[in-house]
């Protein structure tokens, strides 16, 4: 009886052991709010195993507000990004699929590349979303 305790027991270490080792090495700079100069910011909320929530906001934006001066070359995209196989890799893609790209967690960055597909409703979505690809940093 005591073995099969002890059987058990380490199979839930090792699944624990191997959990750990999935999840991203890098994810305690995995919130907060990310800038990519004055023109492109994400804010990065609700992590878990699988993800995380974010709020993306392109183009005409005011830095930490997003674009509260309405729709004039300004796109806001809230989402989630899932893990892929990578542990610090996410996946953003509609529910269409019509649109998406990467978020890569690094040590002092997001880095958002990949951009593909139809993102945005008219013409200036499209040009405020041009702005998204390129490494994001956090506020100091």
């Amino acid at each position: 009886m005591m073995k099969r305790y002890g059987i058990a027991a380490m199979a839930a270490v090792s699944l624990l052991a191997s959990a750990v080792a999935t999840a991203g090495a890098l994810e305690t700079n995995l919130a907060g709010a990310f800038y990519k100069g004055e023109h492109a910011q994400i804010k990065v909320t609700g992590l878990n195993s699988a993800g995380f929530n974010f709020r993306l906001a392109a183009g005409n934006i005011t830095p930490g507000q997003g674009c509260v001066n309405g729709r004039a070359d300004c796109l806001s995209l809230w989402g989630w990004a899932t893990r892929t196989d990578d542990p610090n890799q996410f996946l953003y893609a509609n529910e269409n699929g019509q649109c998406a790209f990467y978020i890569r967690n690094e040590p002092e960055s997001i880095v958002i590349h990949g951009l593909r597909g139809d993102c945005g409703a008219d013409d200036m979505n499209r040009r405020a979303l041009k702005l998204v690809d390129g490494v994001y940093r956090p506020t100091r």
